[in-house]
């Protein structure tokens, strides 16, 4: 099961009118971003056995991919996307468009 799920973003007090920072680092926020929060989510995909991925590979790559974006974007997480290929492509481009041309997801 590869599905990462991210705990919600909590604001705290820095929604409320007149929040001072008052240190240069905060405690919990540094232990938090250091061991709880990931910065990157690296999504690997293994489409080697093939010259050409299977539409249904494809498309649970554009969902999965569509679903860490949006579990990133409040977070403000960047994505690496890695892919395996088959050694007789000899145009990844044309083989990750789809994957290439996906919207920024929304709500």
């Amino acid at each position: 099961d590869y599905d990462v799920k991210l705990p919600p973003c909590r604001r705290g007090g820095k929604d409320v009118p007149g929040y001072k920072v008052t240190g240069v680092l905060k405690r919990r926020w540094l232990e938090k971003v250091c061991n709880d929060i990931p910065a990157v989510l690296i999504i690997c995909l293994d489409w080697s056995s093939a010259p050409r991925p299977s539409q249904e590979e494809e498309a649970q790559a554009v969902s999965y991919l569509q679903g860490a974006r949006r579990q990133g974007r409040d977070r403000d997480l960047r994505l690496v996307l890695f892919v395996v290929l088959h050694s007789a492509v000899t145009d990844p481009d044309s083989v990750c468009g789809t994957l290439r041309q996906q919207p920024e997801a929304s709500g």
